[in-house]
C-alpha cells in the first residue's frame, strides 16, 4: 500500500491562505475571523519559541521563571536593604554562616597584612638629589612612621590598623561593602592627624529632598561617565541611625578639590558594569541557610519532645481513666490547669484492668539527617569557594593528599582576597600616612619630590599572614628544593609563611655573630648555608 505523502510547512501555509481567501470571498466576516485567529496563533508560537539555548525556552516547566533583564543597579538597589539585614541576621544566628565569616577573616587577615616599603631607585631621582642610600633610609623611615601610627588608625579610637583590616573584611563578607573616610583629627597625643573612619553601609543613602535626582543612586553621586564623585552619609546618633531628613545627611566628595587626594574609599566587589553598590557575599544562599536553620531547629524540638515521653498507657476506656485520674494540677499562664505527672527511675506501676503500656518511639532526627546537612554544607562551600572541610571543620575523612588539595583551593581564595584588600584599602591608607608625614618633615624627603616620584617612593609590598601546612616537613623540603633550583626565592617563600625576608636574614646574621662572639660551635644549618654560599 502506498503511503500518502504529508504536505510540507510551506505547502500547508499556502493551502491555508488559499482556503482563507476562498472563505473570505463567500463570507468576508468569517474570513476575517480566520485570519485574526491565525495571526494570534502565529504570535503565540513565536512567543513560545526561542533560539538555540534550551534554557531560554518558555514552556510549562519554566512558566514561573520570568526574570527581568535590567541594569545592575535595577537588580540590586531595591533589594539591598533586605539582603543586608538578612545577611546580618543569619551571621548572628546560624552556626554555619558565622563559622564561614570567622574562617575567612582569620585566614585573610589574622594578625594583620603588614607593609614593607618598596622604593626602587632610578636616575630621575638622582637628578632630584635622592641617592640610593637616601632611598633606603626613606624606606626605613616610612615603615617606622607607619608602625607608630598603627595604634592611632581608628578615628573612633577603638581599633588599631590591623583590627580595622579585620573589620573591613568582615563588613565586605556580611554587608558586601564598607566606606572608609579620611579624617584629620586635632589631638596632641596622636603622631599624625590622619585617621580612618569606617562607615556602616546602611548609613549611605539618598536624602529625601534628592530622591528625584537620577544622578544619585542609593547615596552615591554619579558623574557623567558613571564614575562616583561623592557620597551622601546619614548622620549617626547615640541610638543608631538619624532621621532621613535633608539636614540628617553629610555630603563627602570622593576627591578633595584642593589637594587632589582621594579622601573616601567605597570598597565593594563590582560584578557588573555600572554597579554602584556592593552585595552581601551570601546573598545567593540566604534563603537556603534560613530554611536549613529552621529545619535543624524543628529536629531539635522534635527530639526534645520525644525524649520527654518514655511510654504511653493504652486503655479501652479512656473516659473512665480520665475521670479517675488523681494527678496534681497547676495553673498555667493562660488561666487553665495542666496535669503534673511525676516519674521516678526504676519505679514499678500496677495498671488498671484492661490497660497496657506501649513505648514511645524516638526516631528523630531521621537516618538521613547527617547526610542531608553534609550536602547542604557542601552547597554553602560551593557558593563561597570554600571546601567542605573548612566549613564543617571536619577532617575525619581526609588524608594528606586530599587535605592539601582542599587547603590549596581555599588558599587561592584567601590570597585573592588578601591581594584585593591590600590594593583597595591598605595601600591608599599607607599613602595618606606618608603624604602627611612628608608634609610635616618626618620623612627624609620633601613633598614635591614625593609627589613627583610617588609611584615609586610610595610603593609598598603587603605581606599577608602565613598558614600552617598539613605536613610542615614535606613543605619545608619542597621550599628548600624550589629555592635550590631557582624556581622560587626567599622573598616568595617567606611571604607564604607571613614573614619578612629581610628580618629573617637580619636575625640569622645576628645569631651567627653572637655564636662567633661566644666561640660556640656553628649549628649545622648555618654550616650548610656557608658551604653553599662558598
Amino acid at each position: 500500500m502506498r503511503r500518502r505523502r504529508q504536505p510540507s510547512d510551506k505547502q500547508g501555509n499556502f493551502m491555508s491562505r488559499a482556503l482563507d481567501g476562498f472563505i473570505g470571498t463567500l463570507s468576508p466576516t468569517r474570513g476575517f475571523r480566520r485570519k485574526m485567529a491565525r495571526l494570534m496563533t502565529n504570535d503565540a508560537d513565536w512567543m513560545m519559541a526561542s533560539g538555540g539555548y534550551r534554557s531560554a525556552r518558555k514552556n510549562r516547566v519554566t512558566d514561573d521563571w520570568q526574570p527581568e533583564d535590567g541594569s545592575a543597579d535595577e537588580a540590586i538597589l531595591d533589594d539591598l536593604p533586605t539582603l543586608r539585614a538578612r545577611s546580618q541576621d543569619v551571621v548572628r544566628n546560624n552556626a554555619d554562616a558565622a563559622g564561614i565569616v570567622t574562617t575567612m577573616v582569620a585566614n585573610v587577615v589574622s594578625n594583620g597584612i603588614r607593609p614593607q616599603a618598596r622604593t626602587p631607585h632610578n636616575e630621575d631621582m638622582l637628578a632630584d638629589g635622592v641617592t640610593e642610600e637616601g632611598v633606603k633610609a626613606l624606606a626605613r623611615a616610612m615603615e617606622a612612621t607607619f608602625n607608630a601610627w598603627v595604634p592611632w588608625a581608628d578615628a573612633a579610637g577603638r581599633l588599631d590598623f590591623w583590627e580595622m583590616q579585620a573589620q573591613v573584611e568582615r563588613s565586605m563578607l556580611v554587608d558586601g561593602e564598607v566606606i572608609a573616610i579620611r579624617q584629620m583629627l586635632q589631638d596632641d597625643r596622636r603622631p599624625l592627624m590622619t585617621a580612618v573612619e569606617l562607615i556602616e553601609p546602611s548609613r549611605m543613602a539618598t536624602p529625601v529632598d534628592k530622591i528625584g535626582d537620577n544622578s544619585i543612586r542609593a547615596g552615591v553621586k554619579i558623574g557623567e561617565h558613571g564614575e562616583p564623585i561623592g557620597y551622601w552619609i546619614r548622620k549617626g546618633t547615640a541610638a543608631g541611625l538619624g532621621t532621613p531628613t535633608a539636614q540628617g545627611f553629610t555630603y563627602y566628595p570622593r576627591v578633595d578639590e584642593q589637594t587632589g587626594i582621594q579622601n573616601v574609599l567605597h570598597l565593594y566587589h563590582q560584578d557588573r558594569p555600572g554597579q554602584s553598590r556592593g552585595v552581601p557575599m551570601m546573598s545567593t544562599q540566604l534563603d537556603l541557610i534560613n530554611h536549613i536553620e529552621r529545619y535543624v531547629e524543628a529536629e531539635v524540638v522534635a527530639s526534645r519532645s520525644a525524649a520527654c515521653n518514655a511510654w504511653v498507657v493504652k486503655t479501652p476506656d479512656p473516659f473512665s481513666s480520665a475521670a479517675a485520674n488523681t494527678a496534681m494540677t497547676q495553673q498555667n499562664a493562660y488561666g487553665s490547669y495542666d496535669k503534673i505527672e511525676s516519674q521516678s527511675p526504676g519505679a514499678v506501676h500496677y495498671l488498671q484492668p484492661g490497660q497496657d503500656i506501649d513505648t514511645f518511639k524516638v526516631d528523630r532526627p531521621g537516618t538521613q539527617f547527617e547526610g542531608f546537612l553534609t550536602v547542604m554544607q557542601r552547597r554553602f562551600g560551593t557558593a563561597w569557594g570554600l571546601p567542605y572541610e573548612l566549613i564543617a571543620k571536619d577532617f575525619s575523612k581526609t588524608n594528606y593528599s586530599s587535605a592539601r588539595a582542599a587547603l590549596l583551593q581555599a588558599y587561592r581564595l584567601f590570597r585573592y582576597r588578601q591581594s584585593w584588600l591590600a590594593r583597595k584599602f591598605c595601600q591608599p591608607v599607607w599613602e595618606w600616612v606618608m603624604q602627611e608625614s612628608a608634609a610635616k618633615g618626618i620623612l627624609p624627603v620633601d613633598v614635591a619630590t614625593l609627589v613627583k616620584h610617588q609611584s615609586l617612593l610610595l610603593g609598598a609590598h603587603w605581606v599577608p599572614p602565613g598558614w600552617e601546612w598539613v605536613d610542615p616537613m614535606k613543605e619545608a623540603s619542597a621550599a628548600e628544593k624550589s629555592m635550590g633550583n631557582y624556581l622560587s626565592a626567599l622573598v616568595e617563600e617567606a611571604a607564604r609563611r607571613g614573614l619578612n625576608w629581610e628580618q629573617i636574614l637580619e636575625e640569622a646574621a645576628r645569631v651567627m655573630a653572637k655564636i662567633e662572639e661566644l666561640d660556640l660551635p656553628m649549628p649545622k644549618v648555618f654550616q650548610t648555608q656557608q658551604q653553599g654560599g662558598a
